[in-house]
């Protein structure tokens, strides 16, 4: 049995148009495969990839193991109106693929991020902090639950998104004090012990998320957004599997910062460098994501070094940068920016 295999899923916004998230699928695959090449990659996408992409992945061949798959759905799931994105994001918590039982464990990450080498690597640090839980899967509870939102922009952002007056008046009604979160940015888990326990309730989630397309669900309110790592929790708690305890706020912010131990139950390494601190725009202005708030931790400054050095020595990994479009172009010139301010683009070898 493979001992892990690193799973992403990427959704573009159909509403707006956007396939820019498609465009890091490259670059996942490569630093993942560069830092751990007996790693398997599999990338699950809910439309068909650009042609310019496709070509992209060619250049990744003898890399190691990986496979995109397009068009994914999750059985008996019908998101339909779904401005926001939020449920189709809830698939990565709903879909079941056979191939993970070739897997001794699986990690679910977020696609816009530039994995780095570390040591112990991902596969051993996360099965530490397993232990560190006492639990099959490792992962932390979020210090603040779901964002209750009710002034009027709000308000009236849902009504213009069709959610109608009986499901506006009823989260206005709604406490959503206990809907708590599980990071959707780290989930590890032993393949066979948690599916065992997750998936028999995967379709009653399935029958609420429905509902809650239809503004017809008596616990999910559509207004209440994002809520997809609360339909992890949801998923965990229904499971019969115990929950982590919430971080608090101080903990969080280290778990968020480093040192990174899997011997604490704070452990949430981002494992890389994740590019949306790069993208400008309102993209970079959340608390947790804004530009200069990571990038000087360690891990940023490994990864980034590492990222340098390959894009000075690897022909693959030039070809991949070249061939992209300004998307990809206008993000890395300004992490390389960044990093070259702050005095830490020395290059060093891996």
């Amino acid at each position: 049995m493979k001992k892990l295999c690193v799973v992403c899923f990427v959704f573009h916004n159909r509403r707006y148009g956007e396939f820019e998230y498609l465009a890091y699928i490259p670059f996942y695959i490569y630093t993942v495969l560069k830092a751990y090449p007996d790693y398997a990659v599999r990338i699950y996408t809910d439309c068909d990839l650009p042609f310019e992409i496709s070509e992209q992945l060619r250049l990744l061949e003898g890399m190691g193991e990986f496979h995109v798959v397009e068009n994914i759905s999750v059985p008996g799931f019908k998101p339909g109106k779904d401005p926001n994105g939020d449920l189709r994001k809830s698939i990565r918590w709903l879909f079941y693929d056979d191939a993970f039982e070739q897997f001794e464990t699986i990690y679910i990450g977020d696609i816009d991020i530039l994995i780095g080498k570390e040591t112990p690597g991902i596969y051993e640090a996360h099965l530490k902090h397993c232990e560190t839980l006492g639990l099959p899967y490792s992962n932390i509870v979020r210090p603040q639950p779901v964002e209750t939102k009710r002034d009027i922009f709000h308000l009236a952002a849902c009504w213009r998104n069709g959610f109608g007056v009986g499901q506006i008046l009823r989260y206005l009604h709604m406490d959503i004090s206990h809907w708590y979160k599980l990071s959707g940015r780290q989930h590890f888990f032993k393949t066979e012990e948690y599916y065992s326990k997750i998936r028999p309730h995967i379709p009653a989630v399935v029958q609420e998320l429905n509902l809650a397309a239809k503004g017809k669900s008596p616990y999910w309110n559509m207004c209440a957004i994002p809520f997809n790592e609360h339909v992890l929790y949801r998923l965990v708690e229904m499971s019969g599997l115990s929950l982590p305890p919430r971080l608090s706020e101080e903990e969080f912010r280290i778990g968020m910062r480093g040192p990174y131990d899997p011997s604490k139950l704070w452990y949430y390494p981002f494992h890389g460098i994740h590019l949306v601190d790069f993208r400008g725009g309102a993209a970079s202005s959340s608390s947790e994501k804004s530009p200069g708030k990571f990038q000087y931790s360690q891990g940023y400054i490994d990864a980034y070094r590492q990222f340098a050095y390959n894009l000075k020595t690897d022909g693959r990994l030039r070809e991949l940068v070249d061939s992209s479009g300004p998307f990809i172009a206008n993000t890395l010139e300004r992490m390389h920016s960044a990093f070259a301010a702050s005095g830490h683009d020395a290059e060093i070898s891996p």
